[in-house]
């Protein structure tokens, strides 16, 4: 297994550890309450990273592109957390994993080759959450329901674009690129908390 590989699937273990948590947590807590204190402590988590690497010559550039994926994210977040509070957890987290889609689609706009294994992992990805997010035998109110699966795909918007935007700055500079992504992220929930 590649370094690149293992890191992904931290990443992974990682988001959906925090995924579930703040999902579960917004069925009791008021979401705003839920959504500013994950993000103060993402923020946080970040800070050490100036230590390790700081700011370099392009980190205006890095900064300016975390922020815009900090604003998507926070929409995401927003959006996953209420669907999760009003959804059906298996419904709609494949939807919001549909994020993928939006830097392979971004990478195919800009000129990345076409190849057989891309479409295939997209139609793989596509056909999964499907297949995963079938409703159960116990369904939901349609309105609740529709509503849920909305929201998700609102989040797999959010997180794609953030996702695509990390990528982009942190080819300027990793450290100023992750701080704005956090620090955007906490505004907007500190605006709409205020």
């Amino acid at each position: 297994m590649t370094g690149y590989a293992l890191l992904a699937l931290l990443a992974s273990l990682f988001l959906g550890t925090a995924d579930f948590l703040g999902g579960t947590l917004a069925r009791r807590v008021p979401l705003l309450s839920v959504l500013l204190i994950s993000q103060l402590a993402a923020t946080i988590a970040v800070l050490p990273r100036l230590a390790v690497q700081p700011f370099g010559a392009h980190a205006a550039a890095g900064f300016a592109w975390g922020a815009v994926g900090g604003l998507a994210v926070a929409g995401g977040i927003a959006s996953l957390y209420k669907a999760l509070a009003i959804g059906t957890m298996g419904v709609v987290a494949p939807l919001a994993a549909l994020s993928v889609l939006v830097p392979a689609c971004a990478g195919l706009a800009g000129g990345d080759p076409v190849t057989v294994p891309l479409f295939v992992g997209m139609a793989v990805a596509v056909i999964g959450t499907m297949l995963a997010s079938r409703p159960g035998s116990d369904r939901q109110q349609s309105a609740h329901r529709s509503r849920s699966i909305a929201l998700a795909l609102v989040a797999a918007a959010g997180f794609g674009v953030s996702n695509l935007t990390v990528a982009w700055g942190s080819s300027y500079d990793v450290t100023a690129t992750l701080q704005g992504n956090s620090v955007s992220a906490l505004a907007v929930f500190m605006a709409v908390t205020l």
